[in-house]
């Protein structure tokens, strides 16, 4: 179940975030919340999407993949997730991550043909 969340409580949580941009405009930002000295156990990874002109709210698409785990973690919303501009989760699910990068892409509804974005990093 996908819903609106507030960032965790615990002042002392961190995130890393990774954002990317369509060609019409569309945004899609994910935070992955994590606790240690380096992101060690993820708590939770959360999703936001500011659209574009033309932009549909409903029936937009993210993936996460997490390659600092063996075998590798995803995460996707289907064809569910908002383009609300607020965050949402896409899990609560805590994990343990070694070392790896970490990826998210993005498929905009619009009219037409849908634009997408991606964005890879280290974590």
């Amino acid at each position: 179940m996908l819903g609106a969340v507030a960032a965790p409580a615990d002042a002392a949580t961190k995130y890393k975030q990774l954002s990317c941009k369509s060609s019409k405009g569309d945004v899609g930002s994910v935070r992955l919340y994590y606790t240690g000295w380096r992101p060690s156990t993820i708590t939770s990874i959360t999703y936001k999407i500011a659209l574009g002109k033309g932009g549909r709210k409903t029936q937009n698409d993210v993936f996460v993949g997490d390659g600092g785990v063996a075998p590798a973690k995803s995460f996707k919303t289907g064809d569910k997730a908002l383009g609300d501009n607020k965050w949402h989760t896409l899990t609560s699910k805590h994990y343990t991550r070694g070392s790896g990068g970490v990826g998210a892409r993005f498929i905009f509804n619009h009219a037409g043909k849908d634009p997408q974005c991606h964005v890879q990093q280290s974590m």
